[in-house]
């Protein structure tokens, strides 16, 4: 499939209820691509979706985030973790 597409894109969900796998480019065209199992139906909110691909109910849309001034990110020690590295020890 890579080779098919000009950019071929792994969606991620949060979602419970999130079905679609892959985006992909392809000249002008905008594939959404489910991947099922060979002779597996699609599920309810899976043709709801496709009914609205079909039908051209489908926006882009762009949202502006702001990030807070101060941020914060630090590692988590884990008990049962089987690495004696810490990162003040880590291998750079």
């Amino acid at each position: 499939m890579l080779n098919d597409y000009e950019e071929l894109m792994l969606l991620s969900t949060t979602s419970r209820q999130g079905s679609l796998d892959l985006l992909g480019i392809k000249e002008d065209m905008v594939h959404f691509i489910e991947v099922k199992s060979k002779d597996t139906n699609l599920s309810t909110k899976e043709r709801k979706l496709k009914k609205l691909v079909d039908a051209g109910r489908v926006q882009y849309i762009v949202k502006d985030a702001e990030l807070p001034a101060e941020f914060k990110l630090e590692d988590r020690y884990l008990r049962n973790n089987h690495s004696n590295l810490t990162p003040e020890t880590s291998m750079s």
